[in-house]
């Protein structure tokens, strides 16, 4: 009589049980807070990537865009672009805010 297989595979002379294992669930998950290329970023915020460039040459390099440099490559973290496009939002209209700018009333506490 012949040996019961196992999983479809028999054991013949010279060779080993092999053993599978059967994995039940498998989640693959994207890094919260990814290092974006400039094409990447472009498309993530909409902007060109042209803008996306002035804002990482912007002088003094306190007010430009936080990048890292890697052998030419130039990538920006995720939450680094946020935390730079805050400085960008507005409430109200356009003209509002342009005026109060000149007159130094947008930074007043609220």
């Amino acid at each position: 009589m012949k040996p019961p297989t196992r999983l479809g595979l028999s054991e013949g002379p010279g060779q080993d049980w092999r053993r599978l294992a059967v994995v039940e669930h498998i989640m693959l998950t994207a890094p919260a807070d990814p290092f974006l290329s400039l094409r990447a970023l472009a498309d993530y915020s909409g902007l060109s990537v042209r803008t996306l460039r002035k804002f990482l040459e912007r002088n003094p390099p306190s007010q430009a865009l936080p990048c890292y440099r890697l052998e030419g490559k130039v990538v920006v973290r995720r939450s680094d672009f946020d935390t730079f496009m805050q400085q960008y939002r507005t409430q109200g209209p356009s003209a509002l805010v342009r005026t109060l700018r000149r007159l130094g009333l947008d930074k007043l506490p609220v």
